[in-house]
């Protein structure tokens, strides 16, 4: 396994960050989570994460908008991240949506957990 990969996971259900965690436990992560959009937008300017969990439906001002600002200061910092959206929405407008604003992948609740390492394993080959 390579360096350390720094993940945050933004859900508001305590449920889902505790699932998320335990598919991550066996990987090469630095785990972190925050409940909220805001708490996800402060933990990613501090901790500047390379892999970021956001849910579409977690609150204002939302996932989408949340994924926007995430990647509008990562350019701005020129710290690069990637984005995946972990959401129970699978419309193709809303997978559209979650791209035009920066998202680099969008996974559907339930994920298992060999999607989950598939998925991250094609951004970050060493990280699992």
């Amino acid at each position: 396994m390579g360096e350390i990969l720094k993940v945050l996971i933004a859900d508001d259900e305590e449920d889902h960050i505790t699932l998320m965690g335990l598919y991550l436990k066996d990987g090469n992560f630095d785990i972190h989570s925050a409940s909220n959009a805001a708490d996800s937008l402060k933990m990613y300017e501090s901790l500047r994460p390379e892999l970021v969990f956001l849910d579409v439906d977690m609150g204002f001002p939302g996932g989408f908008a949340t994924a926007g600002k995430i990647k509008g200061r990562s350019k701005e910092l020129n710290s690069p991240v990637r984005i995946f959206m972990y959401t129970a929405r699978k419309t193709a407008e809303d997978v559209e949506r979650a791209r035009s604003m920066g998202a680099d992948d969008y996974i559907v609740k339930p994920v298992s957990r060999d999607l989950l390492e598939a998925k991250i394993r094609s951004y970050f080959p060493g990280a699992i």
